[in-house]
């Protein structure tokens, strides 16, 4: 596990086997939550040769770093030690820097529709991530939903209509 930096080039082989095995004409939506969120949104820094029409993200993170310092302050642990231990412990025995790339990095280059959902009430990936998110992303198509009083990947259960309209309306435009 590599807070998908790795992990982003795995989402192109999907695409590509996809593509290869169903054809060009079947579309693909990207979705993740929490990690798998920010996942695809790395993953969206690069272009798709397959037919990726959009993305939806929810609870996505900015960068490892930052949510390695979020969640020590979520459990009490000093994050002056905690986030250079795992930042070692990554290089050591997962093969990867934290800073290696960044969420903020890939989707200023983001060119596909894209969905951020977040709930306001998270305290473990704090919502002003997904903000940072949406702000720095260069799609012309991006929509911000926020959940008040949804946690972590609670989004749906709390807003359940809201939340099916806003994915409805993404398909809606990119789909047909």
């Amino acid at each position: 596990m590599t807070f998908g930096v790795r992990e982003r080039r795995d989402v192109h082989t999907w695409v590509k086997w996809h593509t290869e095995r169903f054809g060009k004409d079947v579309p693909i939506l990207l979705a993740g939550i929490s990690m798998g969120a920010s996942t695809v949104l790395m993953a969206c820094g690069e272009p798709f040769e397959g037919n990726v029409r959009a993305a939806f993200v929810d609870c996505g993170f900015t960068n490892p770093k930052a949510i390695f310092t979020a969640v020590a302050r979520e459990i009490h642990l000093p994050a002056f030690l905690f986030v250079p231990a795992v930042g070692l412990w990554c290089r050591c025995f997962a093969g990867f820097r934290a800073a290696e790339y960044s969420t903020l990095d890939a989707v200023k280059k983001m060119t596909l529709p894209v969905l951020f959902a977040h709930g306001e009430a998270d305290t473990f990936v704090p919502c002003e991530m997904t903000k940072q998110n949406y702000e720095a992303c260069a799609s012309a198509d991006k929509t911000l939903l926020l959940v008040p009083g949804a946690k972590h990947g609670q989004s749906f259960p709390v807003a359940p209509e809201r939340y099916t309209a806003e994915i409805k309306g993404l398909l809606d435009r990119t789909l047909v």
